[in-house]
């Protein structure tokens, strides 16, 4: 069951006097996830490895830079996402941004694969901030 918070602020008027606003925030939710890396490699994706499945092309100089922020989500995770959506994924006790530009294999269900340009391998637990 989803619940909402009301924050109640108080805001003083002109005259001195002060109310209380009523602001709505919506809980924050968590989804846990597997977390991995990926390179865009033939080996690792398809013959097309810098083409992602949104028809963004991957580009390897701002990845090699670590500009690019790009992520492949599992296909049970795309009812949720949509491409160009930003999770919040915290993984390895760090909190960073990722734009979904990529689904992944159907045999993987509720993971998220980080590119990388770097063959370094990680397979850690996480979770999406939504």
């Amino acid at each position: 069951m989803k619940t909402l918070i009301l924050l109640l602020i108080p805001t003083i008027l002109n005259s001195g006097d002060f109310c209380l606003n009523a602001v709505y925030k919506k809980p924050i939710e968590t989804l846990n996830v597997n977390v991995s890396v990926y390179n865009a490699t033939a080996k690792q994706c398809d013959s097309t490895p810098l083409l992602t499945a949104s028809g963004a092309i991957i580009d390897t100089i701002l990845l090699k830079q670590g500009k690019l922020k790009w992520c492949a989500i599992s296909r049970n995770l795309k009812s949720k996402f949509k491409f160009n959506d930003t999770i919040h994924l915290q993984h390895e006790g760090v909190l960073e941004k990722y734009i979904v530009k990529d689904v992944m294999d159907e045999k993987y269900f509720n993971k998220v694969d980080i590119l990388h340009y770097n063959r370094k391998y990680c397979k850690t637990k996480g979770k999406i901030i939504l």
